[in-house]
């Protein structure tokens, strides 16, 4: 049996050579020597336990989205597994209503707290922090009493909280070992999706367009997490299923906790995610919409968002609507557009994290877009899913008032 090195963690025996001595030393009170016979005797330490030698090695894998990259799916296939989990030492955070801004709002700047979306859900951002604050408070207190091996956090709003050292230091009070896990999408998958998203939200086609890029920049964020947490403690995955054992990510990600805890470990295989999106022709039908309505930021205008996402809950639930062709990017054009827009995050990504991985593609500035180019072929694209009978089935679904049964008066 091979004996741990002197000094090593927890109770161990440290085998050393030792010159003859006529009487034992008395140098160490946790120190023992046998008799002495030989030129050379073989002593045995006993190391001294520390408390923390003694307790579980707290470890956390931190999932940080970013979004539009199978948080939902990761979150789901959590979920289902949860149990299987447990009894192996690890504790997933995934309770419902604990992986949405559960953690993050705490950490948000003001300007972050006041927006509409928060005091829809809260009535006030000062609501909104007491809530994310309690739930600190919860997950300490459990982490404290189940002493998990592993534990399993995924909230992909942690990816843009401002101050990347104070949720470290947080962390720090009660895990040893940090792991932060990010998905990174290629910008052209992720675009409709997002684009997708905007519009269910309420944004006009002038607002998308008010934005500097039409995806989102990870570069910054993902930077800040290097430096708040090392680079040795980063796992960076390419979100494609190209990159994935069998195509599955349920797979990868339990493959990065196998890796975190010396044994294999298996995740069920996620159904369709909540959050999933509406095919092309009811986006190109709400986006019409959106174009005569403001969304205020002081949710002043609550009743009418209400009703709009009782809508959008509507248009889910119908098969007529949901067989409808998926909402895709078409437009080559468009792809080069959003490359070229990206071009240095994704370069950085590359060759930063993707060595080993699929590369994302990459395009020079020759192939940005106009802007009213752009805004003509992003119209045309949208719009496009209204061909044929898509736009018949859409007005009607969309005009069809509702009983309060839940049905409708017509059925």
């Amino acid at each position: 049996m091979q004996l741990p090195e002197k000094g090593n963690q927890g109770l161990g025996l440290a085998a050393k050579a030792m010159p003859r001595q006529k009487t034992p030393s008395t140098e160490s009170c946790c120190m023992r020597k046998p008799h002495v016979k030989y030129a050379t005797v073989t002593v045995f330490y006993f190391i001294p336990l520390t408390l923390k030698s003694i307790e579980t090695i707290m470890k956390l894998l931190l999932h940080v989205g970013p979004p539009k990259s199978g948080t939902s799916a990761i979150q789901s296939c959590l979920q289902q597994s949860k149990d299987e989990l447990a009894q192996k030492g690890i504790f997933a955070v995934c309770e419902k209503s604990l992986m949405n801004q559960a953690l993050s709002l705490d950490l948000m700047e003001q300007e972050q707290m006041t927006k509409a979306a928060v005091i829809l859900k809260f009535g006030s951002a000062k609501e909104a922090r007491e809530w994310s604050a309690e739930n600190w408070k919860n997950l300490e207190k459990e982490i404290k009493e189940k002493q998990p091996k592993l534990t399993i956090i995924s909230e992909e709003f942690l990816f843009s909280v401002p101050d990347k050292n104070a949720l470290r230091a947080r962390l720090e009070t009660m895990f040893d070992s940090i792991s932060v896990v990010a998905y990174l999408r290629d910008p052209v998958a992720r675009f409709p999706s997002g684009f997708n998203q905007k519009i269910r939200g309420g944004k006009s086609l002038s607002g998308i367009l008010q934005r500097r890029k039409l995806v989102p920049e990870f570069k910054p964020n993902l930077m800040q997490y290097v430096e708040a947490f090392g680079q040795e403690a980063m796992i960076v995955r390419h979100f494609d299923r190209a990159n994935f054992p069998d195509g599955s990510l349920e797979k990868d990600f339990a493959g990065i906790i196998s890796s975190l805890m010396g044994e294999d470990i298996t995740l069920v295989e996620s159904e369709a995610t909540a959050n999933e999106s509406l095919p092309g022709a009811a986006v190109a039908a709400l986006l019409m919409m959106n174009e005569y309505w403001t969304h205020n930021k002081d949710a002043s205008d609550r009743p009418l968002v209400a009703r709009r996402r009782n809508l959008i809950r509507r248009l889910r639930e119908l098969p007529s609507i949901m067989d409808l062709p998926r909402f895709e990017l078409t437009d080559e054009a468009i792809k080069s557009h959003i490359r070229a827009q990206m071009d240095d995050e994704i370069r950085w990504a590359n060759e930063t994290f993707f060595q080993d991985q699929p590369q994302i593609p990459t395009a020079d500035s020759s192939q940005l877009l106009k802007r009213k180019e752009l805004a003509h072929r992003l119209v045309d694209w949208v719009y496009s899913y209204l061909e044929g009978d898509a736009a018949r089935i859409v007005a009607q679904e969309t005009l069809r008032k509702r009983a309060p049964s839940g049905k409708s008066e017509s059925e």
